[in-house]
């Protein structure tokens, strides 16, 4: 494991949460420990429900997103069916054609089997019921016949067309 990052499970009784990985303070440039923690957001106590259905549709050959945002968080909805490929039908649509998705994802898959390639040659798989963090520098495949649809919080929506 990589030295400069430290690994912990997020509190609660979800299996499905992979274990997260974060940059010690030392390893940032300018970083400084906190002595207190960061003070709760509030929220509704109602909450929010996303209607994927209103938002921004974006069709990319064999996938789709439909992205909607609320304030300054942005959340697609994709689904890549089998076939798609990053490199062909996303790269060319964003600025400077980047051979590796530059996004970071945090999210969940709904259904299906995702293998994500990593620019350092490692891969990891997702499964139908996953939530994930996937850095960038990254290409999805889909495993199998069966599409898949994970549900992204996307840091850098403005680079998808």
């Amino acid at each position: 494991m990589n030295p400069s990052l430290t690994g912990h499970y997020p509190r609660g009784n979800n299996n499905n949460i992979r274990q997260v990985l974060t940059p010690r303070a030392e390893t940032l440039p300018n970083a400084r420990a906190r002595k207190h923690p960061l003070p709760p957001q509030k929220m509704s106590a109602e909450g929010t429900t996303i209607d994927y259905s209103k938002g921004t549709l974006k069709d990319m050959g064999k996938a789709t997103a439909q992205v909607v945002t609320m304030g300054d968080k942005t959340s697609m909805k994709i689904t890549l069916n089998p076939g798609f490929d990053w490199k062909a039908e996303v790269s060319p649509k964003l600025p400077g054609c980047p051979e590796w998705c530059p996004a970071n994802h945090f999210g969940y898959l709904e259904k299906g089997t995702m293998k994500v390639n990593f620019q350092d040659g490692t891969t990891n798989t997702f499964n139908a019921g996953d939530s994930y963090l996937i850095p960038p520098g990254h290409l999805p495949e889909v495993v199998g016949d069966i599409p898949v649809r994970p549900f992204a919080d996307v840091a850098l929506n403005a680079l998808y067309p």
